[in-house]
Order: C-alpha cells, then sequence, then structure tokens
C-alpha cells in the first residue's frame, strides 16, 4: 500500500539527495531505453512518451519538472489510487491486456507477487554501480529477489514510535526506549487515565505485525531450491505475537482497525497516545487527526536489546519497468559499466 511521500527531484540541486539520485537516475536509464527503441506496449509508440504509474502524493510535480527540463523525453503520469483494490488491481489487468505502463511504483512487499506473474522487468543490468553504493545494501533488498533487481527502492521506512507528548507528560511516563517499558507505560497510562490507551493493536495490519516481526528476527518468506519457503511461526514470530497479545489481555491497548472511523476518532479525542509507524505516518496523522498538530512527535522504536538495536520497516516505496515496457531487454543500453 504505497503511502504518500514528498517527491524526487529529477535534477537535485548540488549535493544531490538519496532520493533525487533515485529518481534521476531511473527516469534518466528508461528515458534512454526508450529512445533507444525499446517501444512499450501502453503507448504502442516505439518513439511515443514514457508512462508512469503512481499513488504516491507529489510525483505530479516531479513530472511536470521533469517535462520542463526534458521536453524531448515527455513522461505521461496517471495518479493511481494505493492497495490492493486500487492500482494493484489497475495493474494486473493492464498487464494480463498487454498494455501495462513503462515505469510504476510499488510497496516492496507487493513486488514478489508482481515479479513472480511476470508483471516486473529484470533491472539488474541497468543499474549502475555508482546507484547501488550511494543507496547502500540495506536499501537494495527492498527491491531485490534472489539476487535480481526488479525494483528501485526510492525510501526506507523505519518504523517510528509517534506520541502525544501532552498526554505523556500530563502523565509523568517516559517515552519507552525498550518494549518492557512500553509495556509498563502502557499500565500506569490506562491505571492514571481513565479510558485512555497508549497504543492501538489493529487487527487488519499485517504490514506493523510483519515489521515487529522483522525487528525481532523473524523472517516470514524466502526461497530455497526454486521454492518458497513460508513461515509465520518462527521463534521470533511468536515472541512478538506473545507480546501483544499480553498487552491486548490486560486491555492495555485498544484494538481496532486501521484507519477505521473508531480507531481515528479516538486519535482526535486523545484516547490513543502513540501510535507505530513508518515515517509517512507523520503526514497521514496531520491529516487525519488536524486538530491535535504540533501535540505528536517521533522517537525511535522501543527495542528488545538496547545493546542491538533493530529496526523493522513499514510502507518501502519502489519503482518498478513493466515487462511490456521490456519486451527486448537486448536494445536497452546497459548501464552495468556507468
Amino acid at each position: 500500500m504505497p503511502r504518500p511521500r514528498p517527491p524526487a527531484r529529477p535534477a537535485p540541486a548540488q549535493p544531490p539527495s538519496r532520493r533525487g539520485v533515485i529518481g534521476a537516475a531511473l527516469l534518466a536509464a528508461l528515458t534512454a531505453g526508450t529512445a533507444a527503441g525499446c517501444g512499450t506496449a501502453a503507448s504502442r509508440d516505439p518513439d511515443g512518451p514514457l508512462t508512469l504509474w503512481s499513488a504516491l502524493r507529489g510525483t505530479d510535480t516531479l513530472v511536470a519538472e521533469w517535462n520542463a527540463r526534458h521536453p524531448e523525453d515527455p513522461v505521461v503520469f496517471d495518479m493511481v489510487t494505493s492497495g490492493l483494490a486500487g492500482g494493484n488491481a489497475k495493474l494486473s489487468n493492464a498487464a494480463q491486456a498487454g498494455n501495462a505502463p513503462d515505469i510504476v511504483s510499488l510497496v516492496d512487499a507487493d513486488l514478489p507477487s508482481f515479479a513472480i506473474d511476470g508483471v516486473c522487468a529484470d533491472l539488474t543490468g541497468l543499474v549502475p554501480p555508482r546507484l547501488r553504493t550511494a543507496l547502500g545494501p540495506q536499501a537494495w533488498t527492498n527491491g531485490e529477489i534472489d539476487g535480481r533487481i526488479y525494483g528501485i527502492p526510492l525510501d526506507l521506512g523505519p518504523m517510528l514510535l509517534v506520541y502525544r507528548e501532552d498526554i505523556l507528560d500530563a502523565h509523568g511516563i517516559e517515552v519507552p526506549t525498550t518494549w518492557d517499558a512500553y509495556h509498563q507505560a502502557a499500565r500506569k497510562l490506562r491505571r492514571d487515565a481513565r479510558g485512555v490507551r497508549l497504543g492501538t493493536f489493529h487487527p487488519n495490519a499485517y504490514n506493523v505485525l510483519a515489521a515487529h516481526a522483522m525487528q525481532s528476527g523473524g523472517q516470514w518468506f524466502r526461497t530455497s531450491e526454486d521454492a518458497w519457503t513460508v513461515d509465520f511461526l518462527d521463534d521470533p514470530t511468536l515472541r512478538v505475537a506473545a507480546y501483544w497479545q499480553r498487552l491486548i489481555d490486560e486491555d492495555l491497548l485498544m484494538v481496532a482497525p486501521g484507519s477505521s472511523q473508531e480507531w481515528m476518532s479516538a486519535l482526535a479525542g486523545g484516547r490513543v497516545a502513540s501510535h507505530l509507524v513508518g515515517p509517512w505516518g507523520l503526514a497521514a496523522l496531520s491529516r487525519t487527526v488536524p486538530d491535535t498538530a504540533g501535540r505528536w512527535r517521533a522517537a525511535p522504536l522501543p527495542q528488545w536489546d538496547p545493546g542491538r538495536p533493530v529496526v523493522g520497516t513499514d510502507g518501502v516505496s519502489v519503482h518498478v519497468v513493466t515487462a511490456d515496457s521490456n519486451r527486448n531487454p537486448a536494445r536497452w543500453p546497459s548501464a552495468a559499466s556507468s
């Protein structure tokens, strides 16, 4: 589920930002590929404009700036809605019809299924070493499957603890830095503030549970001998599940679906004092509960072992090139030697 984020600048001022390097390198490489004669099924014209679908807020601004600077290599942009029933379904239908766009933004969690279905082109030979170095090895894990690159990472999405400073201060609660401290803070807030809970457990938020399992060392999916191995019952995941079940059993959390009216009403009414989410959640809070603006603060995610800090991710975005745009890979200019 792609989340709104500020756009990359295709030609950023010096020194270039990490996101600017990604956007410029990707668009430049792919536009060069189109100009070299690799036509797209989406446009049916080998010399036609490159097409881009994204649910990321601000991408229209990026495209407008690119088109202003590169009128000879225009990009046609289509803003899609996020989620399984939105942009994902639209992409699946377009790919089946053979008219997928050239580039589409995806959440890293959705990348494997599209890659397996043959929707995503293999970009391994188009990624220059300088881009790999600039982003670092951790970023590439979000777009890499079995040693092959199918997505260009746009960002990293480390989980954060976003909290209401006014509520915690009013009850003398320190910002928890460990999960044990989070548990104790939840107990104190429930005892001292009637009807207020420290956080929320979202039954529909698989991404949050996955990030917590990741932080604890869990790995739900892996490949072995050309087959997928799925394991939701490894020790780290069971540890995480037991932790959150204990807080639910003690009635220390609000239990409500994410993005539900029930949950948003509790946020607006000050009945939930913290939120565990990726960086995109800060912008989402400002839109969802605007009356609480200025009361939220962000802190590092609580740790199991402070001496060995680990953070799970939530909401990482990648840009992929569809197979429809890459019907003849040999005609793409190789970037591997750049």
